[in-house]
């Protein structure tokens, strides 16, 4: 058996920070979560414990997700400076 190298189709991912002003709830007996706003809820899967700063994303095939900010930021060219009237330019460094 031989490895070869392939290179991954080109894909844009739906995402949201989970920003400082969330609150996060965590079941890890189910892998799911929950963010809060305040006005709104997102339920997602995740195997490990979200927390601020990282994202949840939607798959095209509406699987909704955690993402890590270190892989998320590793993954995907992360260009928008805002997000809902806020700031993003120092979530590399996790300022959010």
């Amino acid at each position: 058996m031989q490895f070869k190298e392939y290179a991954p189709k080109p894909i844009v991912r739906e995402a949201f920070p989970i920003t400082a002003d969330m609150k996060i709830t965590w079941v890890p007996e189910t892998k799911r979560a929950t963010v809060d706003n305040g006005s709104s809820t997102q339920t997602f899967t995740s195997t490990v414990k979200p927390k601020h700063g990282d994202f949840v994303c939607k798959s095209s095939a509406g699987n909704i997700y955690h993402s890590p900010r270190e892989v998320f930021l590793e993954r995907n060219v992360v260009e928008a400076l805002r997000f809902r009237g806020r700031d993003l330019r120092g979530i590399e460094e996790g300022l959010v």
